[in-house]
């Protein structure tokens, strides 16, 4: 994932936290969802999983260095 398909994942997951209140006006309450069998046991898969994506592309973009990275460093002095 690149960091403008993450922004974008991250704007629609707020953008949908925000049409929540604005629909439901934060009513509390059960909902379809809670009819549904393994509803939850679902949602807690995806969102482990999304979790696990979105770390890797983190880690991917910030965290990994290129294999010559110490070397180039050595070359340049």
């Amino acid at each position: 994932m690149t960091g403008k398909q993450i922004m974008i994942a991250v704007a629609a997951v707020m953008a949908s936290g925000v049409a929540e209140l604005l629909l439901l006006g934060g009513r509390h309450g059960h909902g379809w969802w809670t009819q549904v069998p393994g509803f939850f046991s679902l949602f807690g898969f995806f969102v482990c999983l999304m979790l696990i994506l979105v770390g890797k592309g983190l880690g991917s973009l910030w965290l990994q260095k290129p294999d010559d990275y110490y070397d180039r460093e050595a070359r340049d002095d």
